[in-house]
């Protein structure tokens, strides 16, 4: 079996291992969890199943090198052995894909360490590149258990996480990866009629239209310019199934009472996402307004980085709403993190009477 590990969004790991397990089945053997954001995994199939992850970040494929100093990675054997793994993942790509090479690592400015990068981009013929690289590598000590260095090459020229589809980015769009999550939640069914709630540029939306077919589908937003977002990302992704893009307000929606199975919203996160209303008095009104156009036992899968404000309007509104369940997470922000988390409410059988 080969290592590898995967890097995923803090708080959604467990989700990760679900999709490990559905995607790879017996050929997985799943490590103990170490630390946050990485899942660790032997695995003895073709690389395909691991790059076609929708949940994690990012794929690397780890190799354990017993030495006790970085000096040891730039010996002859385990140099050329480093090399040949980078070239295994560059040949999976047209030529010409990976142009630049970035390491990670403690000590990155140490004359060794220096040394390994200079040592890589002359065999690699790449360009050294301080940020994003089509070739990332990381190097990391082994555990105290296995002493010496763990050297982790990323399989793709660009996180999973970047998603090919994303040919219009909004403000605050949410990590596809969390998309995939969220839309996951709403438990997909092909009968289900599906609607998302201040879509932007429709991340959740495609997302859970690569999960599998709906029978309907369709994107609310106020603002024009996501509209016209999301109708280019739906159409780079080729999905096959038409979407409905519709501009309005998630407080007034132009919809019959109980149209819609299955509802997703990222909601505004109040320090990128400007809003008159605050999170109090407008995620009640949203809350009422998708009671209004869900069916009974409907699931509302959102995510929130108010949490007061969410539990208060679900309390609030508990004769249509109830808290099935909440995954808490963190995403990069800046030089530190946010905290939202995805609510997932399910619909009671009690009518919204008018509307």
């Amino acid at each position: 079996m080969n290592r590898y590990d995967i890097e995923t969004v803090f708080g959604i790991e467990s989700y990760v291992e679900t999709e490990l397990r559905q995607q790879l089945r017996s050929r997985l053997v799943l490590h103990k969890r170490t630390k946050p954001g990485r899942i660790r995994i032997d695995y003895a199939g073709d690389v395909g199943g691991l790059i076609d992850l929708r949940s994690a970040v990012a794929v690397y494929g780890t190799l354990s090198v017993p030495t006790r100093r970085p000096t040891g990675l730039l010996g002859h054997g385990n140099f050329t052995t480093l090399v040949s793994k980078a070239r295994d993942v560059m040949k999976r790509y047209p030529a010409g894909t990976f142009t630049t090479l970035s390491i990670s690592a403690s000590g990155k400015e140490t004359k060794v360490i220096r040394r390994i990068i200079d040592s890589l981009c002359d065999e690699l013929g790449l360009a050294y590149e301080g940020g994003q690289a089509e070739l990332a590598i990381a190097l990391t000590r082994s555990s105290q258990d296995e002493p010496g260095w763990d050297v982790s090459i990323r399989l793709t020229p660009r996180p999973l996480s970047t998603r090919s589809w994303r040919v219009c980015n909004m403000p605050g769009a949410i990590n596809a990866t969390v998309a995939h999550v969220v839309a996951q939640l709403t438990n997909p069914a092909p009968h289900q009629h599906f609607l998302n709630l201040a879509c932007g540029s429709s991340t959740i939306m495609i997302e859970r239209l690569r999960i599998g077919l709906v029978r309907s589908a369709v994107g609310v937003d106020i603002d024009p310019a996501a509209i016209d977002c999301s109708a280019q990302n739906l159409s780079a992704g080729n999905l096959g199934i038409d979407a409905r893009l519709v501009c309005a307000d998630a407080v007034d929606l132009p919809f019959p009472n109980a149209s819609f199975d299955a509802i997703v919203a990222d909601l505004p996160f109040g320090m990128l996402v400007a809003r008159n209303d605050d999170n109090a008095v407008f995620y009640p009104k949203v809350l009422m307004e998708a009671a209004r156009v869900a069916k009974s036992q409907a699931i509302f899968s959102l995510i929130a980085v108010d949490h007061r404000s969410i539990q208060q309007a679900t309390d609030s509104l508990g004769k249509y709403w109830r808290i099935k369940q909440r995954v808490p997470f963190k995403l990069s922000f800046k030089r530190g993190y946010i905290s939202p988390s995805i609510f997932v409410l399910e619909r009671s059988n009690v009518e919204v009477v008018g509307g």
